[in-house]
């Protein structure tokens, strides 16, 4: 846990300076998540990253991309997974795939910003909306605005509730 932390701060304080578009390299998705795109996101595109976070990513969280995130997200002990993509109008958005027995489940959780992160299940997290720590109960989704905010949803009576992360 103290790594993640560690990680994640150094990655929200230091990667980025001003950026331009050559600072811009095209998200990567697993053939799984781009299945799921092609079948339930009609016109969806691969959103583009800052080259320093994608290095970052790959050197500190092997596996995990910042624009796909896999985890359990409602709780149910199966893999889920979520992207940030762009829409066929231009707009980056969230789109998590939650595994149910049969298909899966889309839930599409609005903007998105730079790049997402997932939280795992017992991280603490403040929540600035309330003004305290909670305990994530499952894997949450993050989207950060680099040098700015975050925003995490959490799986609540059957829906995504998003609350205010980093401010």
């Amino acid at each position: 846990m103290k790594k993640f932390i560690f990680s994640f701060l150094l990655l929200w304080f230091s990667l980025f300076s001003y950026a331009n578009s050559s600072d811009y390299v095209e998200g990567v998705y697993s053939s799984k998540v781009e299945n799921l795109l092609n079948k339930h996101v009609p016109g969806w595109g691969k959103a583009e990253v800052f080259k320093g976070a994608k290095t970052f990513f790959d050197k500190h969280w092997p596996g995990q991309s910042p624009v796909e995130g896999i985890g359990d997200f409602n709780g149910d002990g199966k893999i889920d997974h979520a992207a940030l993509v762009l829409s066929d109008k231009g707009i980056r958005e969230i789109y998590i795939f939650l595994n149910s027995s049969k298909e899966y489940i889309v839930h599409y959780l609005g903007i998105g910003s730079h790049y997402i992160v997932v939280k795992p299940k017992g991280f603490k997290e403040f929540n600035w909306d309330i003004e305290e720590y909670i305990e994530l109960e499952n894997d949450t989704v993050e989207n950060v605005t680099f040098r700015k905010a975050a925003t995490s949803w959490i799986f609540n009576n059957g829906q995504f509730k998003k609350f205010t992360s980093a401010d």
